[in-house]
């Protein structure tokens, strides 16, 4: 049973890595959920740039999977999660994406979602 578990650990994480790639070279699933479309079919003026890096006071680097600018300048984080996900850890992670680009870009709104891809649930963190 234990190895049954760790091979469905392996083929998610396996999934979630050739999602991330395709998502990286602007591949988009035709079979997307209603709850994503709003981050991939943009408004006129808004771009997207994928695997987004940047670098915390310490060098260390963090990857946004997603991230929008819009039109208005306001900034939409957004992460893929495939699996049932961490929803506590999940948020703590988009959360400090948003701290870091304030300090970036102070002064911009930024919103924070994430997106559960097997599940097809988007939900935005406060």
């Amino acid at each position: 049973p234990a190895a049954l578990l760790d091979e469905g650990r392996t083929e998610r994480a396996a999934a979630g890595t050739r999602l991330h790639e395709a998502l990286a070279r602007g591949e988009v699933p035709g079979d997307l959920p209603p709850a994503f479309r709003p981050f991939f079919e943009l408004p006129a003026g808004a771009r997207a740039e994928s695997e987004k890096e940047i670098a915390d006071a310490d060098g260390q680097m963090h990857r946004i999977d997603r991230l929008i600018h819009q039109p208005d300048c306001s900034l939409d984080v957004v992460d893929f999660k495939t699996g049932e996900g961490h929803p506590e850890s999940d948020r703590k992670q988009v959360r400090e994406y948003r701290e870091l680009l304030r300090l970036i870009l102070p002064g911009r709104e930024i919103r924070c979602h994430l997106l559960y891809w097997d599940l097809g649930v988007a939900e935005e963190v406060p």
